[in-house]
């Protein structure tokens, strides 16, 4: 059979349309657009006026998930079709077979089962005419869906009569030769249709690592807890409401969705490196461990058994010699009860010192003579009542690390780096490990670990500084600290903006948008922590 020219053209305009739309669905792109595109592409590779989608779904239904109409604007809403009702869709699926019909109102007899639901024409005044209708494929052979298209046309810009029978009838008809174009471009559809859920699936499996991996950080630092969701919440909200700035001094930034998606996961990885730090430091919670008091206090016991038993041995002795009376008893009474005072009240002290606070200078002069007192021990000898740790603990200027534990803190973030940058995040993905290793660092070198200075810091690493510093000063579930109120902790962070550390223009963003209200944690107002303490008082 010998090929017309024109039928050749035809025939390659079509080839070199399919090709293009084979390249463009299989690009990657969220499912809502690729279903979209699958059928506008397939109705002007036809040159069609109408056209929808439908998808396998749960308990034996089809989804109608996409329908495009250029004649007529209606709104469409997704619907589960069961997969018993008759109609065009349902009976192509549960046969896996593709067919086209010239006028689906006068279906040929010899088309035994199938039916045609005039339902939605009716509802929204329309006339279909031909239909062609094929089954999407997966490549192991499973029927995902269905892809239909009504009435085809001359071309793509011509107008649908809608309802004038006459000129319905007189537009042209699906083929054969449509047909199988149209199974061809249905097995690419239904290829990138299966490559983009399980896409979605890779995806879904990671994003519930990831916040797995936020499950077990918490659960190595309880006193942390919420805190990676709450600040990559925080980050990605902040961000957005930087995109949608109109603020000259924001520039042209913005961020893409993927670019959100990044800092998301980010967020929620930015304090893995914790998992490498010690139960011990990650949870302390005064400048001196469990265990250093638990050993200073049976050191007191000690000095205090040691002098009643010294106090006792002296009126034996005095009741041996017939010289005990009742002065001698007093005596040692006011002895066992002063020696209990001192101890009781260096407890106290060294109590207070304990807490996470400023070690000011009163409380150094505390520490110094709480350093000089002594007490015979068990072996009577001399012995101090702090060792030379428990007084270099105490003698931390601010919070309740040593400088080891606080290098063994800090060094989370660079084993967060490290784990990171371990993972295959692919092209989309990469700055991940870059955007948590950098979340400690200050614009004036001041940060940590690195010492990165101003535009060396990544853009999303300094939004997300300031949602981390806001969080771990303004959040009330720290076992350590008392939370602070919102007021003060911008007073604080505005201070650190002052001194050149922080991005002024994403402070004030965050400060104009109220980003901490847009998560839904209970950050607290000074007058609602008020309340909450005299609630406390009175309970």
């Amino acid at each position: 059979m010998t090929i017309q020219k024109k039928d050749y053209d035809m025939i390659s305009r079509r080839l070199q349309a399919l090709q293009r739309v084979s390249v463009q669905l299989m690009s990657q792109q969220s499912s809502k657009a690729l279903l979209h595109k699958t059928v506008r592409y397939a109705m002007d590779l036809l040159h069609c006026d109408a056209g929808s989608l439908f998808l396998k779904a749960p308990g034996d239904m089809l989804s109608f998930e996409v329908a495009i109409n250029d004649s007529i604007h209606y709104d469409f809403q997704k619907i589960k079709i069961p997969m018993d009702r008759p109609g065009l869709a349902t009976f192509v699926f549960s046969r896996g077979q593709s067919l086209f019909i010239k006028d689906v109102y006068e279906i040929p007899e010899h088309f035994e089962g199938v039916d045609f639901d005039p339902v939605l024409d009716t509802s929204i005044g329309y006339r279909t005419r031909s239909a062609i209708i094929v089954p999407l494929i997966s490549t192991k052979g499973k029927v995902l869906g269905v892809i239909q298209l009504l009435n085809k046309k001359e071309d793509s810009e011509q107008q649908w009569p809608i309802n004038n029978e006459e000129m319905i009838a007189s537009m042209p008809s699906f083929d054969r030769d449509d047909l199988e174009l149209m199974e061809s471009f249905a097995a690419v559809a239904a290829a990138s249709i299966e490559n983009q859920s399980l896409y979605a699936e890779i995806e879904n499996i990671f994003e519930s690592f990831v916040k797995a991996s936020v499950v077990a950080i918490d659960a190595r630092d309880p006193g942390t807890r919420g805190h990676s969701d709450r600040v990559a919440n925080l980050t990605c909200n902040l961000a957005k409401a930087i995109s949608e700035s109109s603020r000259v001094d924001l520039g042209e930034i913005q961020f893409s969705d993927l670019e959100i998606k990044e800092l998301l996961w980010a967020g929620y990885l930015h304090d893995f490196g914790k998992i490498s730090v010690r139960e011990a430091t990650l949870q302390k919670e005064k400048k001196l461990t469990p265990i250093q008091q638990l050993e200073i206090q049976g050191r007191m016991r000690e000095f205090q058994i040691v002098a009643e038993r010294e106090g006792t041995q002296r009126l034996l002795d005095q009741a041996k010699e017939g010289l005990l009376d009742e002065v001698s008893l007093q005596k040692y009474a006011h002895r066992i009860e002063q020696s209990r005072e001192v101890l009781e009240k260096a407890w106290t002290d060294i109590c207070n010192l304990a807490k996470p606070t400023v070690l000011d200078e009163e409380a150094g002069s505390q520490l110094v003579r709480l350093a000089q007192l002594e007490f015979k021990n068990a072996l009577g000898e001399k012995e101090c009542l702090l060792k030379d740790e428990e007084i270099e603990a105490l003698s931390i200027k601010r919070g309740c690390l040593t400088p080891e534990e606080r290098d063994e803190i800090e060094s989370h973030v660079t084993r967060s780096w490290e784990f990171l940058r371990r993972i295959p995040w692919g092209e989309d993905l990469k700055d991940i490990p870059e955007i948590a290793y950098s979340h400690h660092e200050l614009l004036d070198g001041t940060g940590y670990p690195r010492k990165l200075v101003g535009e060396e810091i990544p853009l999303r690493s300094r939004i997300m500084t300031v949602c981390d510093i806001f969080d771990a000063l303004a959040a009330s579930d720290r076992a350590y600290k008392p939370a602070l109120s919102i007021e003060k902790t911008l007073s604080i962070i505005e201070s650190m903006v002052d001194g050149g550390k922080l991005d002024r223009r994403f402070f004030e963003v965050f400060v104009e948008g109220k980003i901490w209200e847009s998560i839904g944690h209970s950050y607290k107002y000074a007058d609602e922590l008020e309340a909450d303490k005299k609630a406390s008082q009175a309970a």
